[in-house]
């Protein structure tokens, strides 16, 4: 590809995370894209096939992009514990949802992969195939260790989903917490001070599950002088 190809592909999909971001897939059109980028319509159609690769292309790029700058795991010493390396992947996690807004790349990212999120469209399954599904899987290998062989998978799914969700909701509801005052989110190191909180809740719960899981309720422990 020449280098003209390169920079005319390139500006098509830098307008197209301005376009897409500003007015979801719906409301973009391809004509509204190209003038942003100072191409010519039928660009869209030879580069990446129509408006839906144009889309699928995008997400994907910013997908990868943010998951690329933050992993959730990496090589540990051998016999680091899986809590330790829950605790790197709940950071990591925090990291794609509270700062990859101000890391260089494509602009306005995180409000497309935001309205992707709250709006689904029929990239949503490459996207969850390609980049969710892995790393949940790599998630919920941690809990079943965390969790022992009696707790149902049911249950550690459960756990799973309320320590992404604790994640996704500091990002979702990052307007709320500016306005009480309760957080302040620029605060240097509040993303490792809330991934710390973040584990030791979650690991907290985890425990809670375990015990009911093995037998020992509350109960018990209270006969038991343990609690």
């Amino acid at each position: 590809m020449t280098t003209d190809k390169k920079n005319t592909k390139v500006k098509i999909l830098e307008a197209a995370g301005e376009v897409f971001a500003q007015k979801g897939y719906a409301g973009a059109t391809v004509r509204e894209i190209c003038d942003l980028a100072g191409a010519n319509v039928a660009s869209v159609n030879y580069y990446y096939g129509g408006k839906e690769g144009l889309y699928k292309e995008l997400c994907h790029h910013l997908f990868a992009d943010v998951f690329e700058q933050f992993p959730v795991t990496k090589d540990f010493p051998e016999g680091t514990g899986p809590e330790e390396r829950l605790a790197f992947f709940v950071e990591g996690m925090l990291n794609r949802l509270l700062e990859h807004a101000q890391e260089g790349g494509l602009p306005k990212k995180s409000q497309l992969l935001a309205r992707e999120l709250a709006a689904p469209t029929k990239v949503m399954d490459s996207l969850v195939e390609t980049f969710v599904r892995p790393t949940a899987g790599q998630a919920m290998d941690l809990i079943r260790r965390i969790l022992g062989p009696k707790v149902p998978e049911k249950e550690a799914a459960k756990c799973l989903l309320s320590m992404v969700g604790q994640c996704v909701y500091y990002s979702l509801a990052r307007p709320i917490f500016s306005r009480l005052e309760l957080l302040d989110l620029n605060e240097p190191g509040i993303v490792q001070e809330l991934a710390e909180h973040i584990t030791r809740f979650s690991l907290g719960g985890m425990a809670a599950v375990r015990r009911e899981a093995e037998g020992d309720t509350v109960s018990d422990r209270v006969r038991a002088g343990k609690g």
